[in-house]
């Protein structure tokens, strides 16, 4: 569940459009920040407060607890409840509500109220289309249409205005070591970088165009990296590869965070300055929707990595 927390701290692969109602982060002022994300896919929301800075407990945990905070849709509120989980002996406070899942075109507000006095609060709507569909329901890699280039498009109907869309394709993988099976996940980039004779991932960034493109030669070099340092390459089997679009309403495309992978299951850190949506403070309030389809890994392709197939 903390791997979801973290979707709400900062949106990975953000993609920043200053506007004249933006708000940035300001320097030693003790300032109340919100982070929601409404994933309307999901019955299951997540809230978390925090202080973005505080002179009594600089390094402390800076989380502000005890709030009551309201989501409201309809002239129908729901209250969220405060709650904590501990990974790695990090502790982490947030805010959930269960039974939560908004129809898409819903205008929500959020409000905050906090034990000193303070009121943060937002509003949005849920992206809204009539239809979805993927330009080709059946999609290779290698691509049975241009070899040197996997391409996916999409096409909404009767959609709301500025929504962006966020990609991700992933690779999902077990290893057995011993006996013992663990499954992975490797989300392919676009591209790789050297930084100090580091190889680094770029992944996409989210954009307003409905379409993704993903260069063969760097699938490839993905598929070699989930095995890079181990030479026992019959250890590894390709379970199968997925495609996914996160569609995002504007409040959340304008929302400045760091450019960070979903990798690591949506584990991000955020970057100054930061834009806020939220009136009486910090903080992002947004939302998406996420469609995804299946994609087919040629087990010709599979096997030259040395890897097992699903099917064999």
């Amino acid at each position: 569940m903390i791997k979801r927390i973290m979707l709400i701290i900062a949106i990975i692969y953000s993609f920043i459009g200053c506007e004249e109602n933006v708000v940035y982060k300001s320097g030693f002022n003790e300032i109340p920040a919100l982070y929601c994300v409404i994933n309307a896919d999901s019955s299951n929301q997540y809230a978390m407060l925090t202080n973005n800075y505080s002179e009594k407990d600089e390094a402390g945990n800076n989380y502000i607890k005890d709030a009551n905070i309201q989501i409201t849709v309809n002239n129908e509120s729901v209250e969220f409840k405060d709650s904590s989980t501990t990974k790695n002996n990090v502790e982490t406070d947030f805010y959930y509500v269960n039974g939560f899942k908004p129809k898409l075109g819903s205008e929500i507000e959020i409000k905050a109220e906090l034990t000193d006095g303070r009121s943060l609060s937002s509003s949005l709507a849920i992206p809204k289309f009539s239809l979805f569909v993927f330009e080709k329901s059946f999609v290779t890699i290698p691509s049975s249409q241009d070899p040197s280039r996997l391409y996916v498009g999409w096409t909404l109907r009767n959609s709301s205005d500025n929504l962006s869309f966020l990609t991700r394709l992933t690779i999902n993988y077990s290893v057995n070591k011993n006996g013992i099976e663990t499954k992975h996940d490797y989300p392919i980039p676009i591209e790789y970088v050297i930084s100090n004779n580091n190889k680094l991932p770029v992944y996409p960034q989210a954009a307003r165009t409905s379409f993704q493109v993903y260069p063969q030669s760097i699938i490839s070099t993905a598929f070699s990296e989930i095995s890079v340092g181990d030479t026992n390459k019959s250890s590894y089997t390709i379970l199968n590869a997925n495609f996914e679009v996160f569609i995002m309403e504007e409040n959340l495309t304008n929302y400045s965070a760091s450019i960070e992978s979903f990798n690591n299951s949506y584990s991000v850190k955020v970057y100054e300055p930061q834009i806020s949506n939220i009136n009486g403070g910090l903080g992002v309030f947004g939302a998406y929707v996420k469609r995804s389809m299946d994609v087919f890994v040629e087990p010709e392709f599979i096997e030259s990595f040395g890897y097992n197939y699903l099917g064999r």
